[in-house]
């Protein structure tokens, strides 16, 4: 018997399956369209370097009148970042493809594309949430944390920002002749779960994406905007659940015991950069259908996504993760 691979499998069928991946994929992503994106090419090595010139720092001595200043000496800083081999599989038995009414291969293929998306968002929140800069809500540890987002909270993350030199994300938008639209500022991109909205929406000055004049939006996740920060929200960006103080101050605890603690991550531009294997984000799908040695009766499908993908901080001084409760509702 011939053996039934990936390139005997129907063309159609597997085109139709690789973009219903993509497709259920792509509108999930929030943390990939944040971080710089640099595709590993096939056959060329596991490690991806980020590699950097150092600034040069200002000038303090003015020349001296016919004095050839010393030569500066060039200095280049790298940062690498590792592959990592993501997928699953589905299998469905020749029940499934010839008595049942659903379409199993093409679900199979729509929620192989959704896990991806939240397979990789993940893996870039893990390493955004690990930065070495941080404000707390309150107090000076975690555990200490039990009170929700404060304007002077976020204008202390931003301050940071710009003290390191971070460059916006996001550009100025201007208002439009709409009634009750208004301009918003270019800025930096914070980013966390969707426990965090009723808070963020009672902070001052709090402007919904409903009244951006120009209608520009990163996401359509993206919450609104506070001065020159841009929230977008998701509930795949997870808590330190339990990570908080045991005086719960109207905040929201799973467990009851302890406040979970969310991080808002406020993103300068280059701050992160995810590396997936070059084509199509790097998702491979693959279908196996037919008789063969293992399955001489024909009797199983498999539909299974494989796919290279890991993420780097580029640098720890562009972003700045607040640690807050999210109010009880």
């Amino acid at each position: 018997m011939s053996a039934t691979n990936y390139a005997g499998v129907n063309q159609r069928t597997n085109v139709y399956a690789a973009v219903e991946m993509l497709t259920h994929a792509q509108p999930q992503v929030v943390l990939g369209k944040i971080a710089s994106t640099k595709p590993m090419p096939k056959n060329r090595a596991e490690t991806m370097k980020f590699r950097r010139a150092v600034p040069f720092p200002r000038l303090t001595v003015a020349l001296t009148e016919g004095v050839t200043p010393s030569s500066r000496v060039m200095q280049y800083e790298d940062v690498s970042v590792t592959m990592l081999e993501w997928g699953d599989v589905v299998e469905c038995t020749d029940r499934v493809r010839e008595l049942s009414e659903d379409p199993a291969i093409q679900d199979a293929a729509t929620l192989l594309g959704e896990q991806a998306a939240e397979t990789t968002e993940y893996i870039i929140w893990g390493v955004a949430r690990a930065g070495s800069q941080q404000v707390l809500g309150n107090g000076t540890v975690r555990t200490d944390v039990n009170t929700a987002i404060t304007q002077p909270k976020l204008h202390a993350m931003v301050r940071i920002l710009n003290a390191m030199r971070g460059r916006f994300i996001t550009e100025v938008q201007n208002g439009s002749v709409n009634y009750q639209t208004y301009p918003v500022e270019g800025g930096f991109v914070a980013v966390g779960h969707t426990d965090l909205e009723h808070d963020i929406r009672a902070v001052t000055n709090f402007i919904p994406v409903a009244k951006y004049g120009s209608r520009k939006v990163i996401s359509e996740y993206e919450l609104g905007s506070i001065e020159n920060m841009r929230f977008l929200l998701t509930p795949v960006l997870e808590p330190f659940y339990a990570g908080g103080s045991g005086t719960l101050n109207s905040m929201k605890s799973v467990g009851g015991s302890k406040v979970d603690v969310y991080p808002l991550v406020l993103f300068a531009k280059e701050a992160i950069a995810c590396v997936p294997l070059k084509g199509s984000k790097a998702v491979e799908t693959f279908l196996l259908t037919g008789p063969d040695k293992s399955d001489p009766l024909n009797q199983r499908d498999l539909v299974g996504a494989k796919y290279w993908f890991n993420a780097v901080r580029l640098n720890e001084t562009w972003m700045v993760r607040g640690e807050f409760g999210a109010t009880a509702l």
